[in-house]
């Protein structure tokens, strides 16, 4: 969330993280305007071998969906996504935006 914000992507007050053990898929949510019309949700792996698969992208869509969102930034700091991952955000009706430790770097 921290990165997100020095990033650009709305203010401190504006950000809400919600990641942890029963977080519903979502990490976080970021207010990128005063009245929170427009939200960027946020999930964000760890992940030191392997790639994300699209079956972690299955289920971060899934929450968005619960959410009632459109949108979402997945992010993983130290890994990639694989190909089907990279597809099924493409093809999602939603955008989805990846971003992965190469990009962070």
């Amino acid at each position: 969330m921290d990165l997100l914000v020095a990033m650009g992507y709305g203010d401190a007050e504006g950000a809400n993280r919600t990641g942890g053990p029963g977080d519903g898929g979502i990490d976080g949510v970021i207010q990128r305007d005063e009245f929170g019309l427009d939200l960027v949700f946020y999930q964000a792996k760890n992940r030191e071998s392997g790639k994300v698969g699209g079956g972690a992208l299955r289920d971060f869509v899934g929450a968005l969906v619960n959410r009632g969102a459109s949108k979402g930034l997945f992010i993983t700091t130290a890994s990639s996504f694989s190909r089907e991952a990279v597809r099924y955000a493409r093809e999602s009706p939603m955008q989805i935006v990846l971003v992965d430790g190469r990009w962070l770097g």
